[in-house]
């Protein structure tokens, strides 16, 4: 290995550590997200209201975007729509499963 490959190989390894590290944080904030939802679909059950609110989600769709869209790097809308999309059906199960155990 010469010294630009030991040297690439270096810069690797140190941003491979600080994705990990990120991965880490993304997990913790998730982990919070999916909290919080569990403690709105108390409330929701309580209230007698749906789980679901597909307005409520197409603002945060459309706030998450835009978001996007102001800064660099930008990353593809569908992609990060995705995303966001997947993380809201983890929180709707979190509360059908919280709702499930109330009644159960």
């Amino acid at each position: 290995m010469n010294k630009v490959d030991a040297k690439a190989a270096l810069s690797i390894a140190e941003l491979r550590t600080q994705v990990d590290i990120i991965d880490l944080q993304l997990l913790e904030s998730i982990k919070k997200r999916a909290t919080l939802a569990r403690q709105m679909g108390v409330i929701k059950k309580d209230a007698g209201a749906p789980l679901r609110d597909t307005a409520r989600e197409s603002t945060i769709l459309e706030k998450i975007i835009q978001e996007n869209r102001c800064s660099e790097p930008r990353l593809p809308d569908s992609d990060l729509e995705n995303l966001y999309r997947c993380l809201m059906q983890i929180c709707l199960k979190i509360q059908e499963s919280e709702n499930a155990s109330f009644n159960g």
